[in-house]
């Protein structure tokens, strides 16, 4: 199009065929432009009934006809032309006016569950009063239970017998057995995007198959072991979450394992597409709202961030060993969370442990020399990563004055809510729990200008929690800081924005901080 300028109008049109029951025509009212008008019709037989699912900021204004719809300067129009003839045609138009760009504000787990959009999809025939309307979760539960994804993992399977019995050796221990089924499938099977097989036995034999249908031999594996597992049906962060209020069509987009605790109603969630995924805890993308598992009278999850807790505790040790050097021992027990994509990052084979290292050292010291360095517990994939080192810089021996910083484990070096207001919710992707300790061995000739005082920081409704411990044990002449930074809520509405803001702040000013140590 080597015409089109700023102002050009652009007009084009697809056609789509697909079975009736897979139609579900979107419209995206809202997105990255700003728009003064924006519509959406569609015309389908008498025959058939659709329902209209609307995601829009406004309220919806009925007209009489087309013509007034399109002429109002209401902000959310809608138009229904009813064919009186059997074989006639209905007719819908949406319009909507004045529709502001989406802006993509930090700490958003899913842009699209905030955006503007309607989508049609099939009802029922309009004329089978005995059909059972299509468009909620009961029926679809029927009919998915009935599908070849639900029986084939319900099925004997006899071809799995030898590799569970031995996987099970005669172990009582639910637990157990399910860890060890789940290692097995997680370490021997590949995903192939391209595979179009879903079948557990075709899987196993070709060692394979799309994500899908590693996750249905992993459950079909755990029934043959005696256990209960299903398949959870997902929509993952590509998509607007899915809705208790009302299905819809081709709203999930991913199958994992819902292994049953038959003890509490509970599930254990089981992803075992890839070899850095854990035991019972699913890639953040997955936590994405609501979700179905697949039984026979039908169950929902609620798939929030706020199942997942990621727990990192950091420790370091400060000492001077001479005059003029300050050595540096760190201790990381890395969160679960990020652990797998650490693990994730090291399995790429441009990962160098010595850039990982001095990239991370030098957001704390300039010039830093490592002496050692190393990662633990990387192959034990359900473990935390604990990741060493030690280093040292060089200090003026002739100094009056050596500095210290009170924290090296920052939250942030910047406030990321710096905009004056907020239009979306605050939204984390999982609880995190963050233990930093540190210890100074103040040397010899010094002395500590002034200790740094303990300090809590909430924000208000104990939602956020920052509390620093500072102890000066002056017979072994040793500072000792110790800081809890809690958050134990991944949902903040837009209302609390000002009192997270102000949180970061007063954390960021705390953590800026420095230790004066003067020489005697």
């Amino acid at each position: 199009m080597p015409d089109v300028k700023v102002g050009s109008i652009i007009d084009y049109s697809l056609n789509i065929v697909s079975p009736v029951n897979d139609f579900s025509p979107e419209w995206n009212i809202q997105g990255v432009h700003p728009k003064l008008y924006t519509q959406f019709s569609i015309s389908y037989p008498t025959t058939l009934m659709f329902t209209s699912i609307t995601h829009a900021k406004s309220a919806q204004t009925e007209f009489k006809s087309e013509e007034d719809a399109i002429q109002s300067k209401d902000e959310f129009c809608h138009y229904l032309k009813y064919s009186r003839m059997k074989l006639g045609e209905n007719y819908s138009l949406w319009v909507r006016r004045n529709v502001k760009a989406v802006i993509d504000e930090p700490y958003i787990v899913n842009l699209k569950n905030y955006t503007e959009r309607l989508t049609i999809q099939f009802s029922r025939p309009k004329n089978e009063a005995t059909q059972k309307d299509g468009n909620t979760w009961e029926a679809y539960n029927t009919w998915v239970w009935n599908s070849g994804i639900a029986k084939s993992i319900r099925r004997s399977n006899n071809f799995l017998n030898d590799t569970v019995a031995k996987l099970v050796a005669g172990n009582t221990n639910k637990a157990v057995v399910a860890r060890n089924i789940f290692n097995y499938v997680r370490s021997n099977f590949a995903v192939d995007k391209d595979a179009e097989h879903t079948e557990p036995k075709i899987v196993f034999e070709k060692r394979g198959g799309c994500a899908e249908a590693i996750n249905m031999l992993l459950a079909a594996m755990l029934n043959k072991a005696g256990l209960s597992a299903y398949m959870l049906m997902i929509c993952t962060t590509e998509r607007a979450s899915a809705t208790e209020e009302v299905h819809v069509n081709n709203g999930f987009n991913y199958l994992a394992c819902a292994l049953s605790s038959d003890t509490d109603g509970r599930y254990v969630l089981l992803d075992a597409t890839n070899k850095f995924n854990i035991f019972g805890m699913l890639p953040l993308e997955y936590y994405n709202g609501y979700s179905r598992v697949i039984t026979e009278t039908g169950d929902e999850l609620d798939l929030r961030p706020q199942l997942i807790t990621n727990r990192t505790i950091n420790s370091i040790k400060i000492s001077f060993p001479n005059d003029s050097t300050e050595n540096f021992e760190i201790y990381r027990k890395i969160g679960m969370v990020d652990s797998r994509y650490l693990r994730q990052q090291m399995a790429n084979d441009n990962f160098s442990k010595n850039e990982y290292f001095e990239k991370y050292i030098l957001k704390m010291v300039d010039d830093p020399k490592i002496i050692e360095s190393s990662f633990d517990n990387v192959e034990t994939t359900d473990t935390n990563v604990i990741a060493k080192v030690i280093f040292q810089t060089y200090i003026q021996p002739e100094a009056s004055i050596h500095l210290l910083n009170s924290a090296y484990f920052k939250t942030h070096s910047t406030n990321p809510f710096s905009a004056p207001t907020r239009e979306f919710p605050i939204e984390f992707t999982s609880r995190q729990n963050e233990i930093n300790q540190m210890s100074i061995e103040i040397p010899k000739g010094y002395e500590i200008d002034s200790i740094p005082k303990s300090r809590s920081i909430s924000t208000g409704e104990g939602e956020m929690e920052y509390n620093k411990m500072v102890t000066y044990l002056a017979d072994s002449r040793v500072l000792k800081i110790d800081v809890a930074n809690n958050n134990d809520k991944t949902v903040y509405s837009n209302s609390r924005y000002d009192a997270i803001r102000q949180h970061y702040e007063a954390i960021i000013k705390e953590e800026n901080k420095v230790i004066e140590l003067k020489r005697k």
